[in-house]
């Protein structure tokens, strides 16, 4: 919040300064504002064209705002200057996998292991991907586990391994997890849902209905929070 203060007015005085406008727009991004990161990314994008990280970080911006075919076009002009880019590999995989083309998705992902097998990012969005459809369980949680390995503080990284194990029904280590997930990262609307899922099936009700109740307070726009806590209790 403090660089896109301070970026806001460097950048009226300096409105064609890549750096600038580069910075503020992943600035804009660590605050999910990419509405705002959208405009800097892509103006640093027409003043340094070939800038790996100005093509990635547009195309994340893009994938996060849905326009998914836009994302694709960035990110790939990217892969053209460095095709073995691990980031720009687990990039384009993560924009497929919201387009649910999980064929293409998983190349990718099975791509950029190949490339580095213990990267930690890649090991993490895999097994979240894997867990969210419930398929190769075994698989996801191994991932989770190089994951966190690397990064035990890592709020994600805490989701996905106690979403792994909540999907495989282990549910006190994904309480465990999940937990610390929140301990670490703090409240957000994700990773609260999946704590009331645990709570619930811990047969927590109440307490499933509360961090529930918090989590839909973060994400107003949820509907499926919003009929879970219809369907338990009052909103």
């Amino acid at each position: 919040a403090e660089t896109i203060k301070l970026l806001s007015k460097a950048v009226e005085n300096f409105p064609d300064d890549f750096a600038v406008n580069l910075i503020l727009g992943l600035s804009y991004t660590q605050t999910s504002d990419y509405i705002n990161a959208k405009i800097y990314l892509k103006k640093s994008i027409k003043l340094n064209p070939n800038d790996i990280s100005a093509l990635s970080a547009y195309s994340y911006a893009l994938s996060q705002l849905e326009e998914h075919e836009q994302a694709i076009i960035y990110i790939n002009k990217a892969l053209a200057i460095d095709p073995d880019n691990i980031n720009l590999i687990g990039t384009l995989a993560m924009i497929y996998n919201s387009k649910k083309n999980f064929v293409k998705s998983d190349s990718l992902y099975s791509k950029a292991l190949t490339l580095d097998s213990a990267n930690a990012t890649i090991n993490n969005n895999f097994s979240y991907s894997l867990a969210e459809r419930r398929v190769r369980l075994d698989e996801a949680l191994l991932m989770a586990e190089i994951a966190i390995a690397a990064e035990p503080e890592n709020s994600s990284f805490l989701d996905t391994i106690g979403w792994v194990h909540f999907q495989l029904g282990n549910f006190e280590k994904a309480k465990m997890y999940i937990e610390k997930a929140v301990e670490f990262g703090g409240d957000r609307s994700v990773i609260l849902d999946h704590l009331g899922d645990v709570y619930y099936m811990l047969g927590k009700k109440e307490k499933a209905i509360s961090t529930w109740q918090k989590a839909f307070d973060l994400d107003k726009n949820n509907e499926t929070i919003k009929n879970k806590i219809i369907t338990e209790g009052d909103v």
